[in-house]
C-alpha cells in the first residue's frame, strides 16, 4: 500500500496547518539555545584578544590569521553542513555542530600561542557554520505557516542575544579568573544543548518523507501534535536514495535566480554587520570616548540588532519580502548621511548611540529576513544545501569589509567609514530583483502556499 504522506506536499501541509503545543515550543528553545551559544562562541575571541595580546607578548595584526581561518572554517563549515544535512538529516547536523563548537572552545583554553589557536578556531568554525543552515532548514519544516516568519527571526536573534550575554559573562569572568576559565566554562555550554537536542528535537518531516521513513514520519507527525495512525502510512523499503538531490541543484534552471539574489544579499548584509562589529570600537575609540563609553555604543549596537531581528517576521507577513527587503535595504543605506550629519569628532556619545543602535537594527533586520526568505525559496530537498551555499557566499562579505573600510577610515575616517559601509547597500537591490520566489504579501496569499512544500 503507497502511503499516504507520498507527496512531500502533504506531509509540509499538515505541518503548516497546525498548532504551538509544549514539545514544539521546546524544540524552538533548544534551536534558540544553539544559535545564543553560537553568537556567544564567535563573539568570545574578540573579547580575549587584548588579554593574549599582553600574556603572549604579540600585537593585534598576529591575530589577523586566527580571525580570518575561523571565517574559513565558518563557511566551509556552512557549504559541508548544509549538504549533509540534506542527506543525513537535519537534527544529526545540528547535535554534532553544538558539540563540535563548543569542544573545540573549550580546548581553546589549552592554547599557548597563535597558530595553536587558529587551529583550533578552524575546526569550531566547521562546527558554527554548519549548525545555521540546519537550524535554519528544521524550524522553518516543523512551525505552522502562520508561525513561521517569526520562529525563524526568534531563532536568529539568539545570535546577537548570545553577543551581549558573552560580553557580560567576559567582563565579570576575565578580571576574576582568567581567559582560560572563560573558554572552558563558554564551551562545556553546548553540552546540555546537544543533549536537549537528541531528547527534545524531532527529525524534519519533510526529509522522513523524501526518505521514505513513514515509521519515524508517523512518530515525528504525533509528536507534533497531528492525529495520525501507524496504518496511514505505510511500510516502504525503498532507501530513499532517489530523493537525494545533488548539491548544484541549488542552479537548476528553476533555482539559480533564488540562490543568485539571495547570495548577492547575504554578501552584502554580512558585509556591513562584520563591518559594524569590527570596526565600531575602533571608530569611536578613536574619537577619544573612553572603554566605557565603546561598551554603551556596542550594547547600543547589540541592542538594535535583536530588535531588528525580532521584528522582522512581522515586516515581512505584512508586506511581503520583497517589498520588506527592499525597504530595510534603503534604511541600512540611510544609515550613512544620518551618521555624517550627527557624527564626528565633537559629538557626545548619544549620537553614537543613536548611530550604532539603528544600524544595527537595520543590518540583523536584514541579516534575519534573509534567512526567512532563504528557507521560504528553496525547496526541502535542498534547503539545508542552499542555504547552507548562500551563508559561504556571504563571507566574501565578511572578508572584504576590513579591506575597505580600513582604506576609507584611512583616507578620511568617519566620513569615509559610514560611506563605504552603508552606501554598497543600495546594490542589494539588484538581488531582491532576481529573486524569483518571494514570500508574497497576505492580501494575495490564499490557504497554505505550495512553496512551502
Amino acid at each position: 500500500m503507497k502511503s499516504a504522506f507520498a507527496g512531500s506536499g502533504a506531509v509540509q501541509d499538515l505541518v503548516n496547518r497546525g498548532h504551538w503545543t509544549v514539545f514544539l515550543r521546546s524544540a524552538l528553545a533548544i534551536l534558540s539555545a544553539a544559535m545564543l551559544l553560537d553568537g556567544l562562541e564567535n563573539q568570545l575571541l574578540g573579547l580575549v584578544v587584548p588579554t593574549l595580546i599582553k600574556e603572549w607578548h604579540v600585537t593585534r595584526a598576529d591575530f589577523a590569521v586566527v580571525f580570518s581561518i575561523g571565517l574559513l572554517g565558518n563557511a566551509i563549515g556552512g557549504s559541508i553542513g548544509g549538504v549533509a544535512g540534506d542527506r543525513l538529516g537535519r537534527k544529526p547536523l545540528i547535535v554534532v555542530s553544538v558539540l563540535v563548537f563548543g569542544v573545540m572552545t573549550a580546548c581553546a583554553a589549552l592554547a599557548s600561542g597563535t597558530s595553536a589557536l587558529a587551529l583550533i578556531r578552524f575546526v569550531a568554525g566547521l562546527g558554527l557554520g554548519a549548525y545555521i543552515p540546519n537550524g535554519a532548514a528544521l524550524i522553518s519544516e516543523i512551525t505552522p505557516f502562520r508561525s513561521k516568519n517569526i520562529a525563524i527571526a526568534i531563532t536568529i536573534a539568539g545570535a546577537p542575544i548570545g553577543g551581549i550575554v558573552g560580553a557580560a559573562i567576559s567582563a565579570y569572568m576575565l578580571p576574576e579568573m582568567g581567559w582560560r576559565p572563560l573558554f572552558v566554562i563558554c564551551g562545556s555550554l553546548p553540552i546540555p544543548v546537544a543533549l536537549g537536542a537528541i531528547l527534545l528535537l524531532p527529525e524534519s518531516p519533510s526529509f522522513l518523507n523524501a526518505r521514505s521513513n513513514h515509521r519515524a514520519l508517523a512518530r515525528t507527525l504525533r509528536r507534533l501534535g497531528h492525529r495520525v495512525n501507524d496504518d496511514a502510512i505505510a511500510d516502504d523499503d525503498q532507501t530513499g536514495a532517489r530523493h537525494i538531490a545533488p548539491w548544484n541543484s541549488v542552479f537548476a534552471k528553476d533555482q539559480w535566480r533564488n540562490t543568485t539574489g539571495l547570495a548577492i544579499i547575504f554578501i552584502l548584509a554580512q558585509y556591513n554587520l562584520f563591518g559594524l562589529l569590527s570596526w565600531a570600537p575602533l571608530l569611536m575609540s578613536g574619537a577619544g570616548f573612553p572603554t566605557a563609553s565603546v561598551s554603551a555604543g556596542i550594547i547600543s549596537l547589540h541592542s538594535g540588532s535583536i530588535a531588528g531581528a525580532l521584528c522582522v517576521a512581522w515586516f515581512i507577513q505584512r508586506l511581503g519580502s520583497r517589498m520588506a527587503l527592499s525597504l530595510l535595504l534603503l534604511g541600512a543605506a540611510s544609515v550613512a548621511p544620518f551618521g555624517l550629519l550627527h557624527v564626528g569628532p565633537e559629538s557626545t556619545i548619544v549620537p553614537w548611540l543613536a548611530v550604532y543602535g539603528i544600524a544595527g537594527l537595520f543590518a540583523a533586520a536584514l541579516i534575519s529576513s534573509m534567512y526567512v526568505v532563504a528557507a521560504h525559496a528553496f525547496p526541502p530537498l535542498i534547503r539545508s544545501t542552499g542555504i547552507g551555499f548562500v551563508l559561504t557566499a556571504s563571507r566574501v562579505g565578511s572578508i572584504l569589509s576590513p579591506l575597505i573600510l580600513a582604506k576609507a577610515m584611512h583616507a578620511s575616517a568617519a566620513v569615509g567609514y559610514f560611506l563605504a559601509l552603508e552606501l554598497p547597500m543600495l546594490l542589494g537591490l539588484l538581488g531582491v530583483l532576481i529573486i524569483g520566489n518571494h514570500i508574497p504579501r497576505p492580501a494575495v496569499t490564499i490557504g497554505v502556499p505550495q512553496s512551502f512544500s
